[in-house]
């Protein structure tokens, strides 16, 4: 038995007998030792301290919820930036235009039409044509502008713009911009000026105050062939006796 223990104890003992003989190995294995706890020590460092770190530093992530629509879109500009653009886009085109439908058309008026309406949208907003409308005078295809004239001449009536022209009417474009027109010394050009008077209806004007007398009203130039109540609406504020 005891030269068992002796025969057990015998590489413990050459160990220690080597290390005392060396002292440069019991140097190295201490350095191997220290070494070897530092790094177990380092490990176990970054193992806890490094996680609670990235946790605390975490941005927290972002609200997905479609409702919130308070953050930026991805493209840089928020959902209120984006309603305005859109609010301005709207303001900045007309829905709508306004025109003034007269001549051979069954209800003469102003017409509120879509922005991009023509001249025969106008005539159909105004009742359509009458019998009397000069159809070759007119281009129905004609787009609209706000604030235009669209006048519809009579067959055989002579005007100076027709259906269709591309710019509006100039209020008083006649010489009513020196004072009304005096309908019982006016010439046949002065008269050719009155907006629905042409050469023709002008000169009927001279002949019939020549054959008839002078009127003695304003209303009295309907009794001229081819001059209507419709017509004389448009002209009573541009002619006097």
């Amino acid at each position: 038995m005891a030269q068992l223990e002796s025969k057990a104890q015998h590489p413990v003992e050459v160990a220690k007998r080597r290390v005392r003989q060396n002292p440069a190995l019991l140097a190295a294995l201490l350095v191997a030792a220290v070494t070897i706890a530092a790094v177990c020590a380092i490990g176990i460092w970054q193992a806890t301290g490094d996680g609670v770190l990235i946790e605390q530093g975490a941005a927290p992530l972002p609200e997905t919820d479609g409702a919130q629509g308070d953050g930026p879109d991805a493209d840089g500009s928020g959902a209120d930036g984006a309603d305005a653009v859109d609010d301005q886009d709207v303001a900045a085109t007309p829905s709508s235009l306004v025109v003034d439908v007269d001549g051979a058309v069954s209800n003469p008026g102003v017409y509120e039409l879509d922005a991009d309406a023509r001249v025969n949208d106008a005539i159909q907003a105004a009742g359509g044509l009458t019998n009397e409308a000069d159809v070759a005078a007119i281009n129905r295809a004609a787009l609209l502008t706000d604030g235009q004239k669209v006048y519809v001449s009579h067959v055989g009536e002579e005007v100076e713009t027709t259906a269709g022209a591309a710019t509006p009417a100039s209020p008083g474009a006649s010489s009513s911009d020196a004072g009304p027109v005096n309908i019982n010394t006016a010439s046949v050009d002065d008269l050719d000026t009155l907006p629905g008077v042409g050469p023709s209806t002008a000169q009927a004007i001279v002949d019939d105050r020549t054959q008839n007398g002078a009127f003695a009203s304003i209303e009295d130039i309907m009794r001229v062939s081819g001059i209507g109540e419709k017509k004389f609406e448009k002209l009573k504020g541009l002619i006097c006796v």
